[in-house]
């Protein structure tokens, strides 16, 4: 979920949706379990309607897999409210010192 998400929230997948989808092929590789497994785990979060899984435009043997409406609305929230959290205890404004530091 967290590689999907990733490409889905980079500069290209605002150009174009394929861009920022996640190949099939790529996530069951990243997972750090058998093919089986990483297959049985991705399908079962499309069909409990967490992402969806089709073929790219550019070539239909590829598949490529993107988030549903739901996984986007709950990873927006959930990140809404982890940053109300850290602005409410000011660990924002300290990553932002820390960061500026740095730089």
């Amino acid at each position: 979920m967290l590689v999907m998400m990733e490409n889905y929230y980079s500069a290209s997948a605002k150009k174009d949706p394929d861009k920022g989808a996640s190949k099939l092929s790529i996530l069951i590789r990243q997972m750090p379990c058998s093919y089986t497994k990483a297959r049985h785990l991705i399908s079962d979060a499309a069909e409990q309607g967490y992402l969806h899984i089709k073929s790219s435009k550019s070539d239909h043997r590829v598949k490529i897999v993107t988030p549903t409406k739901q996984t986007i609305d709950v990873w927006e929230t959930h990140f809404d409210e982890f940053k109300a959290i850290m602005e409410d205890t000011g660990l924002l404004a300290m990553l932002f010192e820390e960061h500026n530091k740095e730089q």
